[in-house]
């Protein structure tokens, strides 16, 4: 392919990810060019092509198969699927937000619409590029602490990020809450790290709407047991805390902990705590824009030379699998402020 095919990228969904992640991390991106924006919503997507110098806007795409070679799907979830398989039957690389589709059987159709058509799918998993996580990764696989007897995750903060609309709320558009929503990022880092699971006991506040607290007890196929806290409604500790042999690694989960690690072990008065940085680009930091580009670059590379991407959809689809299961056997959550006890009456 040559180095020209992946200049021309077409962004389906102009919500607040589109806004203020892709389309100024767009800007740093080498050789790539936003040349269609896709929305239903008329007067977003012409404010943004505007201001971001985008030369085409569509509602549906339609007819626009000439100006693009790659798509950016940022739309509500459960058109996400849909959309990158009618993509990927055109021959179009796809980068797709998380979680990737709401089901199993729809990540493999979309695997397979992949590799029928010899395009690339990547799945914008973002806490895999973090260095911080990187490193954590390297130290578990290689075992400098000994093997992992038992992990916590706990990632939670009070909900107030922009938004365009209340989809994110609602169980017809995006499936579930907390746990499909940031919940994909901080089980992709488990499972990544960790291995598959084999086993969950999963409760949530749910209520017949979209739960906004879950707790998941995990046995992992190795037999290493641990648990996952997720919470839109209340400021968790926000990192991974994995027990081993020899020590402790404690990795920040959130924006607010970004690329923080801290060793310490069990035969040492000692803990090393802090910033991960990356000597090849000691004055950088990877705030979010910076890391949905490394992200973009990531995808487009592997779509020009055919190389998997850091996230594809095999590897994503660990984390639906779970997430599926966890809705499939969802048991209720009881929290403090909602325990109560019935008076009798008459």
């Amino acid at each position: 392919m040559n180095d020209q095919f992946f200049t021309r990228i077409a962004i389906l969904g102009c919500g607040a990810v589109t806004e203020l992640g892709h389309l100024p991390a767009l800007r740093h991106v080498r050789n790539a060019r936003i040349t269609l924006l896709i929305d239903s919503n008329s007067e977003r997507r012409e404010r943004l092509a505007t201001a971001f110098d985008v030369e085409r806007t569509h509602s549906n795409g339609d007819g626009c198969c000439d100006h693009f070679d790659a798509a950016i799907v940022a739309l509500p979830i459960a058109l996400r699927g849909p959309a990158c398989i009618k993509l990927l039957a055109q021959r179009k690389a796809v980068f797709v937000e998380p979680p990737m589709a709401l089901s199993v059987d729809e990540c493999d159709t979309m695997i397979h619409a992949a590799e029928r058509a010899g395009t690339t799918l990547a799945v914008g998993l973002m806490r895999r590029f973090l260095w911080a996580h990187r490193l954590a990764r390297l130290l578990i696989k290689s075992e400098a602490l000994g093997r992992i007897e038992s992990f916590d995750f706990r990632d939670g903060s009070i909900h107030s990020s922009a938004a365009v609309s209340d989809l994110s709320f609602q169980k017809e558009s995006d499936g579930g809450g907390v746990l499909v929503d940031t919940g994909v990022h901080t089980i992709d880092c488990l499972l990544h790290w960790l291995g598959e699971f084999s086993e969950v006991e999963y409760f949530d506040d749910a209520e017949g709407g979209v739960e906004a607290n879950c707790l998941l007890n995990l046995r992992l196929q190795n037999g290493t047991e641990g648990v996952v806290e997720l919470s839109r409604t209340r400021r968790l500790r926000n990192t991974a805390i994995i027990r081993c042999e020899r020590g402790v690694i404690e990795v920040g989960l959130n924006r607010d902990h970004e690329n923080y690690l801290k060793l310490a072990f069990h035969d040492q008065p000692y803990v090393l705590g802090g910033q991960v940085s990356n000597l090849k680009v000691p004055d950088t930091r990877q705030v979010w824009p910076e890391l949905l580009a490394l992200q973009i670059e990531d995808f487009i590379d592997a779509a020009r030379t055919g190389r998997k991407p850091e996230a594809d959809g095999q590897s994503a689809k660990s984390s639906i699998r779970l997430v599926e299961t966890c809705y499939r056997h969802r048991k209720p959550l009881q929290l403090p402020w909602m325990r109560y006890e019935t008076k009798a009456t008459g």
